[in-house]
């Protein structure tokens, strides 16, 4: 007859000299002779749950917990157990029973944490790891966790602190590392969360996040190649995140890979033919009608979690005073955004307006974002404010109207307007489509970008501002020492095509197209933008295999704003690209009396250039179609004398022409602001709204 007592001694010696086998088949042994052995069941437990066999442990820990006086290390292994059993509240449940038991069981705390943290609650998964590090400062999964959930709360300095102090008492510990260069990323430190993100790959080289986020980081530094072979691996460790994958083709678009390209497309288009949410920038640069785009943005908000919660106000039946406007933006600074949008915010009318920045990201000082926190009556950072503290902080400032100027990306404050934080909400300028956030009353366009047949696309109501929805900053610096051609490589007597698009716009249609324009002018060479290091061997490839020398194209670092203007004049004339067109870069290149060609296009996102051309009255640089494109760009080139005229007439309009009158843009904007607040006070839903010339 076996001895359950002497099995169970004989197998914690096993256990003790690292022969866990030996230890298990001896315990299963003693559990067999006397199935209410304590001791046995919890170290057979504790045993099957240290190989991650949690399955077969919880039914040996839960026996365990039902002979008293049960431990609160029986409790914490059966808490443990049934958390990786998917068990949350039944975790949760014996977590608190361990407490009970002992209110200093620092793995109690942990444990009750680490539950609270996977059903998101954050600020009490916190409390729970502070009590935790009150008993034992040196606990280091405590420190990573707290670190991880200070990162989920947006709160990345002081994630950084805890993740640091993990990593000095265990620096081999990979999670920690992971949310380190999750920190940095968002400080925008992109080199040092590199540093962190490599250690983390090389300590777990089978976590597909921390493959992810080292192709994220990758891509901002411009390192593409590496971007590329980073995400590849993360799907190959986790092939059914369709996130990843469309990330994977984003890098494609941006390094100007295109062997896949249509294959990509088609994947697109059979997803969101079959209601499958799609990335919303991919929308815009595949060649999408505006019908695919509109059923995308629809599958998206189906997609989408619920709001967590609610800061919906009612309308009021009178409201005095000026209307408060807020802003809410990461890219009010050196940025696209910025360049455009500052004039108009130092223009508001105080008397009638109440303007607050709510600023999303890191400060950069640079002299654009200093101007808008000098012209707004507030300008708040609320970059490391989690997204329910900022739904309750916007409701409770009473704002009339919440705009959105940001592109529909990951860094976008999505459930602020999810949760219809403001009574009414408008999505403008950083995203040329629809639905760049959720629940927006408003969206501002004009008649060329959104056709009034073409809103039915829209979720939102349109409303539309005469002449051009793009603002334009007649403040904006142009160099005054200027590039030479020499200086630039370029040649000095050559006809010098260029597109400052970034890369991602550039696709295979648009390259054809420019490729038999420099076939049909000899000499000439085409100036673009080289975003990253592998962007410009990869153009130059599809250069040649088009019949085009590839030393005709030459490529440009990004500079300082007011450089990149003064460059612009070295051109002879800037070609658009489709289905992403120009926008700010067609401004830049007007406004240095550059012209743009484009042709018209199908969405708002091809539209801008046409619109911005009429608004600067040169509607003759529209094109109606690629055919027309091509041909009229070898006219020009040929034709100097028409050229030139073109350029006078620009010079002539710049000054005059409403595309730069940013005084004049900005009441038509504050006019667009108060017939949305008069409807609402009027308790009217939204509508199209027409603003007049």
């Amino acid at each position: 007859m076996i001895s359950a007592e002497l099995e169970f001694r004989s197998a914690l010696e096993s256990f003790r000299r690292g022969d866990h086998a030996d230890a298990e088949r001896r315990l299963r042994a003693a559990a067999q002779a006397e199935p209410r052995h304590a001791g046995v069941l919890n170290l057979l437990g504790a045993l099957l749950a240290s190989q991650e066999r949690y399955r077969e442990a919880e039914p040996f820990l839960r026996a365990a917990t039902k002979i008293p006086p049960a431990s609160a290390a029986t409790l914490y292994n059966h808490g443990l157990a049934l958390q990786n059993l998917d068990r949350p509240r039944d975790a949760l449940g014996a977590f608190e029973k361990a407490l009970a038991k002992n209110p200093r069981s620092a793995d109690a705390w942990f444990g009750r944490g680490s539950v609270l943290q996977e059903s998101g609650k954050a600020d009490e998964a916190i409390a729970c790891f502070d009590r935790a590090l009150a008993i034992d400062p040196n606990y280091h999964h405590a420190l990573a966790n707290k670190g991880t959930a200070l990162l989920r709360l947006r709160r990345y300095s002081e994630a950084l602190l805890n993740l640091e102090a993990c990593l000095r008492l265990d620096p081999t510990f990979a999670a920690a590392h992971l949310g380190k260069a999750a920190a940095l990323y968002n400080h925008r430190q992109y080199g040092l969360a590199l540093g962190s993100a490599e250690t983390a790959t090389s300590l777990g080289p089978d976590v597909a996040k921390a493959w992810e986020t080292r192709a994220n980081i990758c891509r901002e530094l411009g390192r593409l190649d590496e971007a590329i072979d980073s995400i590849g691996k993360a799907i190959s460790l986790d092939p059914a995140n369709r996130e990843w994958r469309e990330a994977l083709v984003d890098m494609r678009l941006r390094a100007c890979q295109w062997s896949n390209y249509q294959s990509d497309l088609a994947e697109l288009r059979a997803a969101i033919r079959a209601g499958v949410a799609v990335s919303p920038s991919l929308c815009l640069t595949f060649p999408f009608s505006a019908a695919e785009q509109f059923a995308a943005a629809k599958a998206r908000a189906k997609a989408r979690p619920p709001a967590r919660r609610s800061g919906a106000r009612k309308a009021a039946a009178s409201q005095p005073g000026r209307i408060r406007i807020a802003y809410l933006s990461g890219e009010l600074r050196n940025h696209a955004t910025g360049h455009l949008f500052a004039g108009v915010i130092e223009r508001h009318d105080r008397t009638r307006f109440e303007i607050t920045i709510l600023n999303a990201e890191p400060r950069d000082n640079s002299p654009t974002q200093k101007r808008v926190v000098d012209a707004a009556e507030a300008f708040i950072d609320v970059g490391q404010i989690d997204d329910d503290r900022l739904i309750d902080f916007v409701s409770k400032k009473d704002f009339d109207i919440l705009v959105n100027l940001d592109f529909a990306s990951e860094r976008l404050r999505e459930p602020v307007f999810l949760a219809r934080s403001a009574p009414l909400q408008v999505n403008y300028l950083g995203s040329p489509g629809t639905a760049a956030a959720s629940n927006c009353d408003y969206l501002i366009a004009d008649e060329i970008v959104v056709p009034p047949q073409e809103a039915k696309w829209f979720v939102e109501k349109i409303v539309y501002l005469p002449v051009s929805y793009q603002p334009n900053d007649s403040k904006r610096e142009i160099a005054e020492a200027s590039t030479s051609r020499r200086e630039a490589g370029l040649p000095e007597a050559a006809f010098v095509f260029c597109s400052f698009n970034t890369n991602f716009k550039f696709n295979p249609d648009t390259f054809e197209a420019w490729s038999r324009i420099l076939l049909a002018c000899p000499g000439s060479v085409l100036w673009l933008l080289q975003d990253n290091a592998i962007v410009a061997g990869n153009l130059k490839k599809e250069a040649a295999a088009r019949g085009v020398d590839p030393s005709r194209l030459i490529f440009a670092k990004r500079v300082r704003s007011e450089e990149h203007l003064a460059r612009n004049r070295l051109a002879d004339l800037f070609l658009d690209g489709w289905p992403y067109g120009a926008h700010t870069t067609a401004s830049d290149a007007l406004w240095v009396g550059l012209p743009v060609l484009t042709r018209v296009g199908d969405t708002f996102a091809s539209r801008v250039a046409s619109s911005l051309l009429t608004a600067v009255g040169l509607p003759e640089l529209i094109a109606p179609n690629r055919e027309d494109f091509v041909a009229t760009a070898i006219e020009l080139a040929h034709d100097p004398e028409r050229l030139r005229a073109l350029k006078a007439k620009l010079e002539r309009n710049r000054a005059t022409a409403p595309l730069f009158d940013t005084a004049l843009y900005t009441r038509r904007l504050e006019a667009a602001f108060a017939a949305m607040h008069a409807r609402r006070l009027a308790n009217l839903p939204p509508e199209t709204i027409h603003i007049p010339a």
